[in-house]
């Protein structure tokens, strides 16, 4: 699993691509975190913005960081010999969750963004490989992989009770999973087989989940919702990486009935997951991503702002 892992950008290509332009497209992407180095999976709370940074030198070696001014200074999470991305920020304290990679094993582990204090996940971690951890106050969505028994298990863990629940097991050799959110009430996840992704969500308390329906068969990913309004974001492409890709948004009442509120230029997509920044200063909420160019493999952080208002 671990290639499969550092790879994600890589893959991206040969996945993601194109759908008709459809009318009301209106928000216009803005650039939060741009540079040399290569950034991916933002995730960011009222003091913090956090990411997972690469570089071109060195493709493979993927650092969890937070910053507290926009990035101008940098603070790496993981310990030193290791690698890791960045997973999650608690919306109103420091707490953070990545995952960590050392001598070829994945573990969770939470760590303080202000006091650096980092704890490993034991309720989490086995000898298994765990990644792709999101947090909120009640609830960790996260990944277990089990190559020797061909299973990739999408697990909640529930904080208050310490009881961790299968939400759905998919076969290691045939579907990647990527987490994308877990809130109060739902969590979403985005999955890609041979031929197709597909973004899901699922209702924690009915434990039901659902596929987002899309257009056409087209593939979809990196799905977030908007718990205060009860709306769904995501993203809607085709077989080319870079194709007139898409954000979509829709109440989860109406799902079907979707509305593109945005697009991004030929060439440009998308990593696999999408956060929500609520902006209270602003009185709006923003939708953070990575912008990944798919010539180059470089990606920056952009956030697609004032998707809705904070009531």
């Amino acid at each position: 699993m671990r290639t499969r892992t550092v790879v994600v950008a890589a893959t991206m290509a040969m996945l993601f691509g194109a759908v008709p332009a459809t009318a009301g497209v209106s928000i216009t992407p803005a650039k939060i975190l741009g540079g040399p180095r290569y950034q991916y999976l933002p995730y960011s709370n009222v003091t913090y913005l956090g990411w997972t940074q690469n570089t071109a030198r060195n493709p493979g070696k993927f650092q969890p960081y937070v910053s507290d001014d926009g990035g101008a200074t940098r603070t790496k999470l993981n310990e030193a010999g290791t690698t890791g991305f960045f997973g999650d920020i608690d919306t109103d304290t420091n707490e953070v969750i990545y995952q960590q990679i050392d001598a070829g094993l994945s573990d969770i582990y939470f760590i303080d963004a202000a006091t650096l204090i980092r704890t490993p996940a034991a309720a989490l971690n086995t000898n298994r490989w765990e990644w792709g951890a999101k947090l909120s106050d009640t609830y960790i969505l996260f990944t277990r992989d089990i190559p020797a028994k061909n299973k990739r298990l999408l697990l909640l863990y529930d904080r208050v009770l310490d009881v961790t629940k299968l939400i759905r097991e998919y076969r290691w050799t045939r579907v990647y999973v990527w987490t994308s959110d877990v809130g109060s009430a739902y969590a979403t996840w985005t999955t890609c087989d041979r031929s197709n992704c597909y973004a899901w969500w699922y209702d924690i308390v009915a434990g039901t989940r659902e596929k987002i329906p899309t257009l056409n068969d087209r593939p979809q990913y990196a799905p977030v919702i908007d718990e205060i309004h009860g709306n769904a974001y995501w993203m809607r492409s085709g077989n080319a990486c870079g194709v007139n890709v898409g954000f979509w948004k829709a109440p989860l009442t109406s799902l079907a009935a979707p509305t593109k509120i945005a697009a991004l230029p030929s060439g440009i997509d998308t990593d696999w997951r999408m956060s929500l920044e609520y902006d209270s200063v602003g009185g709006q909420i923003d939708l953070l991503f990575a912008r990944y160019d798919c010539a180059t493999e470089a990606s920056d952080l952009y956030e697609l702002p004032g998707v809705d208002t904070i009531p």
